[in-house]
């Protein structure tokens, strides 16, 4: 079983998708190779077998030695990152076929999808494929406006991960990512650093969160879901800060727990509001890419979504202030949230059950 996804990263989101994926394909008696990285790091991580991601004649080996090639999950499918992302992606399915190798699409990630070359690609690519599952309904839109067909909606893999057992405490749990509205010309895997936040937003997010403390008495605990470039704004964001903060760079095995930690979290990093669906924590979601607005459209009145700008950051303290308030009201909303995407998530299992012709 051969896994292509974006693995072996320092993007703990991604290493939950994972996690979540292998344990299922465990589970379903598969045993596990994944297309990595970081090949080192993810047999210590994962404890799976690995083939690096640069070793296109390794992948091909790999992906014929395979009884079936798992393509997903996240957001391998957009090119907002970039407009060769999606070509890089989709490389892995056609490897699949050199090899005359099953391929399975589950839990994926689709859209936006802006140019010319990422479209065909994905139409071509993935149109023979059945069974593919998607994390949401905005992502099988896209793919069913391709005419890719027999697409379900499931749930984000990493909401089959076990619930976090925490104590709730006083924080303020806020996980930002530098962002800006410009598409790189490389993709992800081979271009170096990472776009540096504006001036506007680390002014913004500083002031707001200061307010947003000041307003609910919770003293702000950033969490780097991905280290090397999360960290670096956060602490960006609390040199402007007059409110005692905290800081925490965790690895996959304990950020969830982090941030389920948090009475209230601010997301900007997508699986961090899955992490505070995990642990029926409310959010503010900041919203600088579609998949997070859809995201908070999943979980309902568990969350609150706010534009990735000037007046977005605004109205942050307001928003964080009315769902601190909402106490066990608004935790037992994201708590029936939770419920209900895990049994959406469900789907993904069926559908690697049926790949591998096994019960479910």
């Amino acid at each position: 079983m051969l896994v292509a996804a974006w693995v072996g990263s320092t993007n703990l989101g991604d290493e939950l998708v994972f996690r979540g994926l292998r344990r299922q394909l465990q589970e379903l008696g598969a045993v596990v190779t994944a297309v990595s990285v970081d090949p080192a790091a993810t047999r210590a991580t994962h404890g799976v077998a690995t083939v690096a991601a640069g070793d296109v004649a390794g992948l091909v080996r790999a992906a014929r030695r395979a009884d079936l090639v798992v393509f997903g999950g996240g957001g391998l499918v957009q090119d907002q990152t970039s407009p060769w992302n999606t070509p890089y992606h989709l490389s892995r399915v056609w490897a699949a076929r050199a090899g005359r190798t099953p391929v399975a699409a589950i839990g994926l990630g689709a859209g936006p999808l802006d140019t010319r070359l990422a479209t065909a690609l994905t139409r071509i690519t993935l149109a023979p494929l059945r069974g593919i599952t998607t994390r949401d309904a905005t992502s099988a839109e896209v793919l069913e406006g391709l005419g890719i067909n027999g697409v379900t909606v499931a749930a984000d893999l990493a909401l089959s991960l076990p619930v976090p057992d925490v104590v709730v405490d006083d924080h303020l749990v806020v996980a930002l990512r530098p962002w800006r509205r410009r598409r790189r010309r490389l993709p992800v895997a081979v271009a170096r650093g990472g776009p540096a936040a504006p001036a506007w937003f680390v002014a913004g997010a500083a002031s707001a969160l200061d307010a947003a403390s000041v307003a609910t008495g919770l003293e702000v605990r950033f969490v780097a879901l991905q280290g090397d470039r999360d960290g670096p704004l956060h602490d960006q964001v609390a040199g402007r800060m007059r409110t005692p903060v905290t800081t925490c760079r965790p690895d996959v095995d304990g950020v969830v727990d982090e941030v389920a930690r948090g009475r209230v979290v601010v997301a900007m990093r997508y699986h961090a509001l899955v992490a505070a669906v995990l642990g029926a924590r409310p959010g503010v979601a900041i919203g600088y890419s579609p998949k997070v607005a859809s995201l908070v459209a999943d979980v309902g009145t568990g969350a609150v979504a706010l534009d990735w700008s000037p007046d977005g950051l605004s109205r942050l303290a307001g928003a964080v202030e009315r769902a601190a308030a909402g106490g066990d009201c608004a935790t037992e909303a994201v708590a029936e949230t939770r419920a209900r995407l895990r049994r959406r998530e469900r789907a993904n299992r069926a559908a690697l059950a049926r790949a591998l012709s096994v019960p479910a």
